[in-house]
Order: structure tokens, then sequence, then C-alpha cells
């Protein structure tokens, strides 16, 4: 028998089950269910939750890869650079590692020109004494006064500035690997700078070497034709003159395209790249290709300041000379020899604040180009 139907929570019919039921599934709603996994409040969080984690973006950057302390630490920031951007990080890296920088320099210098001294203290006293240097014309030369001035002009001139050729690309090949660590945001000892460097200082000395014989020969092959020309033309050297006014110009501006432009980076690829020399003098010329106005003129730049800041510390260094050498009379060879002492002097500190800074440069100049031309800076901030 059917049931009668009452609206849900009204009055109970007498005639259904007794006072106050209710039929099941009306009325007060049904008991909870047990307790299911994933009900209720919500887990605490597993530790170590909360803030989101310090996802590359996010908050705080993710630490630097290894290999590398990021790009605010190093001398430059990891950019194709600009002028200013070269000389100032040459300025920091000189002033973030002194002892290496421009003490190693120092050193270096100081015991070429300890080797140098004597014997430019004895060909300078040949010079001055040479009879030809007050020739007047009537007076009779001699063959051996002037074997003696051409012996004098090459010990005494020419070998110091071919020896300081040598030296200043040695060193500046050898610091190079100094600066390139201070670019990475590490520091090198002078002891491990020389660990490093030691087995590639041959390949630096040839390197030097054949650099003044490239910078002898393209002289040579400017100013020989007007020489052999005045010689053979007693008459009417008037040829002879002109073809040295024209080689002469030529052959510098050739040595300065050379030297600040076409080899200006041989060092740095030498060094950074365990390269041979040959190898390095194609690799700076492939670097420089297509940027050689550009690093003709840093090149140039820099060596008009280093030849000031030189000048500024052998300037007092020449006047004390000068002002020894007319105290000491007419004494000559050691007269002479402290005269070349006190300027050599003066050469060992000048060379230890330039040599640092062009040494610099040069390797600011080639990793900036790798930075523009071979993606360098990713490389390095990759921790390749």
């Amino acid at each position: 028998m059917s049931q009668p139907w009452s609206a849900p929570g009204g009055e109970p019919d007498p005639d259904q089950g007794g006072p106050g039921t209710t039929p099941a599934g009306w009325g007060a709603p049904p008991p909870p269910p047990p307790a299911q996994p994933g009900w209720g409040p919500p887990p605490p969080p597993p530790s170590g939750w909360g803030a989101p984690p310090a996802a590359a973006g996010w908050g705080t950057p993710p630490p630097p890869p290894q290999g590398w302390s990021g790009a605010t630490s190093g001398i430059v920031p990891m950019r194709p650079l600009s002028l200013g951007d070269i000389y100032d990080g040459a300025i920091r890296a000189i002033r973030a590692n002194p002892r290496t920088m421009v003490g190693f320099s120092a050193v270096v210098i100081a015991i070429f020109t300890v080797l140098l001294t004597l014997p430019q203290a004895a060909f300078t006293g040949v010079l001055q004494s040479s009879p030809l240097l007050d020739w007047e014309p009537g007076d009779r030369v001699r063959s051996e006064d002037v074997a003696d001035l051409v012996g004098a002009s090459s010990f005494g001139i020419i070998l110091p500035v071919v020896t300081q050729a040598i030296v200043t690309t040695v060193i500046t090949a050898l610091l190079i690997t100094a600066v390139d660590r201070a670019v990475r945001g590490t520091l090198m000892r002078p002891g491990e700078l020389w660990a490093v460097t030691r087995r590639r200082v041959p390949a630096a000395l040839g390197l030097a070497v054949l650099l003044v014989l490239i910078a002898m020969l393209v002289m040579a092959v400017a100013v020989v034709p007007g020489i052999v020309l005045l010689a053979a033309v007693n008459d009417t050297p008037v040829l002879g003159v002109l073809v040295l006014l024209v080689g002469v110009p030529a052959g510098l501006a050739a040595l300065v395209s050379l030297q600040f432009g076409w080899f200006a980076l041989a060092a740095p690829a030498l060094l950074l790249e365990n390269r041979s020399v040959f190898s390095a003098l194609r690799r700076s010329a492939g670097l420089v290709r297509r940027s050689f106005w550009r690093v003709l003129g840093i090149g140039i730049l820099t060596a008009i300041v280093g030849a000031f800041v030189s000048g500024f510390f052998t300037l007092p260094t020449t006047l004390i000379s000068s002002l020894l050498g007319d105290v000491l009379g007419h004494d000559a060879y050691w007269k002479d020899l402290a005269v070349v002492a006190v300027q050599n002097t003066g050469q060992v500190i000048a060379g230890a604040v330039v040599y640092p800074f062009t040494a610099a440069v040069s390797a600011l100049l080639y990793l900036d180009l790798r930075m523009r031309r071979e993606g360098l800076d990713v490389q390095l901030m990759s921790g390749r």
C-alpha cells in the first residue's frame, strides 16, 4: 500500500509510524560520509615550499655558471666594447692587480736594462768622441772613424731600440694572460702568471723578433732604392732625393699599418689561443680585416698616450742625468755610465706603467673583436 505524501518538514502523519518520524531522505541531512583521502582541509605544504623558487627572471638572479663570476665582477661588461670601455678596463686591470701587472713588467724591464747599461755607456762614449761629429768640408775622412761611428750607432742606439721593441712585445704577450683572467673576474699572482706563460716565452720571443725583422724589411724596401740612386748618380741626385721623399713616408705608413693594424692582435692570439707565430699573425689579420681603421686608430692613440705618460716619467731622470754629466766633468766612461744608468731608471719606471696599459688595451681589443665576430661574450657567460 502506497504511503501518502507530505511536505518536507511538515507535520508528520499520525498514521505513518508515530509522532516525529520523517521518511528517510527527508528532514535532517544524512550523516557525513567517512573521511576519504584528499577530503577536508588541505595538507600543510611540504618543507621548502612557500615563496616561488628563484628561477631565471624571478627575484634574485640565478647563480653564475661554473668558471665565470658574472659580467659585473670582471673589468669590462660582457658586450662589444667602446673605446671608453677598453681604456677604463685597462686601468681597472692595473688597479685590481698591480703586483702582477706593474711588478712583473718592472722586473723584466729591469733585467734587460741592466744587461744593456754597460754596453750603452761604452758605445755612447765612442759616439760622442768621434771626430766625424766635428767634421768640416776639406777634412780627411778615415775609414776607421766611419767604422767606429757606425758600430757605436748600431750598438748604442739601434740595439736598445730593437731590444725595447722585443721586450715590449714579450711583456705585452705575457701580461695579456693576466688581463684575460681579469676579464673573467679572477686575479693572477706573479708566480702563477709565470707558471702559466713560461712555456710560451720562446713563441712570444719569436713573434717579437719576427715583427722587428718585418719592420726592418719594410723600411729597407722603402729607403734602399733612394740611397742606391744617390750613390750611383752623383751629378744629378734629384731622382734619388725624390725616391727617398716618397719612399720614407710610404715605408713609415706601411710600418704603422702593420704594427698598429694588421698585426696588432698577434700577441693575444699567440697566448690566448695557443697558436704558433705565423698562425697568430694570420689570426690577427683575420680579426682586424673588417675593423682595420678602428683598430689602427685605437693603436695609434694608445701609442700617443703611452709616449706622453712615458715622457712624464722619463723627463725628471733626463734632467737629472744632464746635471749629473755636468757635475762629473770629463771622466768619460764613468760619466757616461752614470748618465745612462739614470736614464734607464726612468725607462724602467715608465715601462712598468706604460707596458701593462698597452698590454691591457691589446687584450681587450682582441676580446672586443671576438665578441663582435664570434659571440665570445655568450661563451664566457655560459662558462665555456
